[in-house]
């Protein structure tokens, strides 16, 4: 009866030993029993997981939820999840998926309502969603040019002294017939990155399409005087001269670009071809010597 009750005895402690090991066992795989650092780890993944599979919907709350299983570190997970969020989104953008650029800018402003970049980067995507639109069905959506303008508008209040807002509310303002926009817009940017090529150029693509082609022709000498081998600049120059019938000086530059660049454009040869023969037609024709 002893041994009975001393095999019992141990049968029970083995049956209490191994159901501590299987409450231990679950435990550790359960949430209830991780530290809050693993519980930080493990929901900062599953957002992680969101922003792979493009379920950007849902990636606000899942960081909230990160922040709750953690409140000590939710200063830093909201940091870690602002910076991963606003990545995704970039990469949207650099990716030409403006549609989903769009809905991730938008998203975003709702988390950190005063980065002006943010806004910037939400007007560039409905601008080139716009643009994008436009030349697939030829029929332009103005709505999409008037949120830009409205995204960037917001942006500049926060951050006024931005060369490249400047420039792209330049290029938005011209798209919606604005003259006056469009030109001061541009004109703040090069004269806050007067170095700045490439915002010359918008500048002068603006000021051709509003009739100002004599301040374009002197912006465009004031670009080659930064850079005097740039094509684009060289080209612009050279229709200009055209459209002011200055055709003489077009000879020149178009003759200049194709000495930088010699396959720059077939049209820049049919246009110097044109010119030459205006011009040779103009010459006075020798007199033919008759005979005596």
């Amino acid at each position: 009866m002893r041994f009975i009750n001393r095999e019992n005895n141990w049968l029970a402690k083995l049956l209490n030993s191994a159901f501590v090991f299987l409450l231990l066992g679950s435990c550790l795989l359960s949430v209830a029993c991780q530290t809050k650092e693993q519980q930080t780890t493990a929901a900062l993944k599953r957002c992680k997981d969101l922003l792979d599979k493009d379920q950007i919907a849902d990636i606000g709350g899942c960081y909230s939820e990160a922040m709750k299983s953690n409140p000590d570190a939710a200063p830093e997970i909201s940091k870690a999840g602002k910076t991963a969020i606003f990545k995704k989104c970039v990469d949207y953008r650099e990716k030409s998926d403006f549609k989903n650029a769009i809905i991730c800018f938008e998203g975003f402003t709702e988390l950190e309502p005063n980065m002006a970049n943010n806004y910037f980067q939400l007007a560039n995507s409905y601008y080139r969603y716009f643009q994008e639109d436009a030349k697939a069905t030829g029929k332009p959506d103005l709505e999409l040019l008037d949120r830009a303008e409205e995204a960037i508008k917001t942006g500049l209040q926060i951050k006024f002294d931005d060369a490249p807002a400047h420039s792209l509310y330049g290029q938005i303002a011209a798209d919606k017939n604005d003259k006056q926009n469009s030109l001061i817009e541009h004109q703040l940017a090069v004269k806050l990155s007067p170095k700045t090529v490439l915002f010359w150029i918008y500048y002068i693509i603006a000021q051709e399409k509003f009739g100002e082609d004599e301040e374009a022709i002197n912006s465009c000498r004031q670009v080659l005087a930064l850079k005097p081998d740039d094509p684009l600049a060289t080209n612009l120059l050279g229709k200009l001269y055209v459209k002011v019938g200055k055709n003489d000086e077009a000879i020149e530059i178009f003759e200049k670009l194709l000495k930088i660049q010699p396959d720059y454009d077939e049209e820049v040869n049919r246009s110097l071809e044109q010119l030459k023969r205006l011009r040779d037609e103009k010459k006075p024709k020798a007199k033919a010597v008759g005979n005596q």
